[in-house]
């Protein structure tokens, strides 16, 4: 039994930076300087993002009984994670200060729910995975409702708490299923028996399947498990919208991903055409909803809930290049989907009071490098070349065509443009009309200014030269 903890080491030194801030910000009183556990929060994402670095190339490898793996593909997406939680941070300092929120609290919820995240990307065993996925849970119900003032922050906590309790309880019920049916929590454990008989022809098994996938499902926030995403982020403060619509789906689609194809790969036949429809129904919904939406916030949700639908058509595809588009795909959505939220939480002032689409309008004459942002974002969102989130679509798209889908890429692609209607209304508002009400300039505090900069540049630089991105890809996926 290998116990070594050096495959933990990025998640122990942020518990190390996290307890720091909260031993700092209690002992001194709020005498630390919000400034120092700042830096100490960011101080714990680089030195958690060099060790992951460090291990790169390693072979892959399990600590605690094998329930904890480090490969290629956790390494990836825990690299992946931390600099959102990073991104995060550095997104989040001059709303908190402008809105006087606790940024003690914020810091160290943001850094355990990263933790919970990158455990959740590396369980090899469903009670770990669980436990990874509470972790990250009770942080983000915290989160949701930080703005304790507002009512629709309590009420978007609420309501993530409930359902998300459920989704818990029926994920952990297809634990005990699974258990109960094979014997074993480990998935090359539920790959074996799988192997020695026909697991998900039997009820148990079956059963049990389907109860974990929906379960992490519900994080991905595919339909019809989509209804809580609107609501929590619309409520819950833009930097914590944005950290939720990111760094929950990557977590979740990687361990989503590794359940079924370390676990069920060889039941391809019972589990494909399910993943069809539900790839089908989530870019519908998440298309025309987001059409209907008024409020920016709730349409950047749909947006998301139609992104993650997208995302799944690489696993319907299951072919290795396909998984590298996954990859390449979640990597251009969390810095897209990041930016625009950070342009939110900047032009929404005090309050987040402007939400309106329509409060938007004349926004390029008012405040024009917000709006010249939160174009680039949006083009990259809707798919236009030469952003990074064209080239995600393309790889997805050409492995579909591949892998003998061509009826369903053709309504993936119909489906991507009505989405282009969606956030090119927002630019047309943004450039083409005045605005009906006076809406004073915002202004960019500069840390926005200088971390908005550098997301446009990694969605045109990666655009044009995605070669470098899609190699790491390309080494992630080859665990599989």
């Amino acid at each position: 039994m290998d116990w070594s903890i050096s495959i933990v080491a990025p998640e122990l030194v942020l518990l190390a930076a996290v307890s720091l801030i909260i031993i700092l910000d209690f002992a001194t009183r709020r005498r630390a300087t919000d400034r120092l556990l700042e830096a100490i929060a960011l101080t714990g994402y680089a030195l958690a993002f060099l060790f992951t670095l460090s291990a790169w190339g390693d072979p892959a490898r399990s600590a605690f009984d094998g329930r904890i793996g480090a490969d290629a593909l956790s390494l990836f997406s825990g690299g992946l994670l931390i600099l959102i939680g990073a991104g995060s941070t550095l997104s989040s300092s001059a709303y908190l200060k402008r809105e006087k929120l606790e940024i003690p609290e914020y810091l160290s919820l943001t850094i355990f729910a990263v933790i919970g995240m990158m455990l959740l990307t590396r369980a090899t065993e469903l009670i770990t995975l669980f436990l990874a996925l509470e972790i990250l849970s009770m942080a983000l119900y915290v989160l949701a409702g930080f703005r304790r003032d507002q009512e629709r922050s309590v009420e978007a906590a609420l309501k993530y708490f409930l359902l998300g309790a459920f989704a818990s309880a029926i994920l952990l019920l297809g634990i005990a299923l699974l258990w109960g049916s094979t014997g074993s929590l480990h998935l090359d454990g539920l790959r074996a028996a799988f192997a020695a008989g026909d697991l998900l022809h039997a009820p148990l098994g079956r059963a049990g399947f389907w109860l974990v996938a929906v379960g992490l499902i519900f994080k991905i926030s595919l339909a019809p498990f989509h209804f809580w995403a609107a609501d929590v982020y619309e409520g819950s403060p833009a930097p914590v919208a944005g950290f939720m619509a990111t760094g929950t789906k990557v977590a979740a689609f990687v361990a989503l991903t590794r359940f079924i194809l370390v676990g069920f790969g060889a039941s391809r036949p019972e589990w494909t055409p399910v993943l069809v429809w539900l790839a089908v129904l989530t870019m519908a919904v998440g298309n025309f909803m987001a059409i209907a939406q008024a409020n920016i916030k709730r349409m950047l949700a749909f947006s998301s809930v139609s992104h993650a639908g997208t995302v799944l058509l690489a696993l319907v595809a299951g072919t290795d290049q396909a998984l590298r588009g996954m990859l390449v795909y979640l990597a251009a959505y969390s810095i897209m989907t990041l930016g625009a939220f950070l342009v939110l939480a900047v032009a929404g002032g005090r309050g987040e009071e402007r939400q309106s689409i329509y409060e938007y309008a004349g926004l390029a004459r008012r405040d024009p490098w917000l709006a010249i942002f939160l174009s680039v974002f949006l083009f990259s969102l809707a798919g236009i070349p030469p952003t990074v989130g064209f080239v995600g679509k393309f790889l997805v798209f050409s492995e579909l065509v591949r892998g003998g889908f061509v009826g369903l890429t053709v309504v993936a692609v119909l489906l991507s443009l009505v989405s282009a209607y969606t956030y090119l209304r927002v630019v047309y508002l943004m450039t083409m009309r005045e605005s009906l009400d006076e809406v004073p300039a915002t202004g960019m505090p500069r840390g926005a200014a200088l971390l908005l900069g550098f997301c446009v540049v990694l969605i045109l630089l990666l655009g044009i030269l995605p070669t470098g991105l899609m190699e790491l890809a390309s080494a992630a996926q080859s665990f599989f």
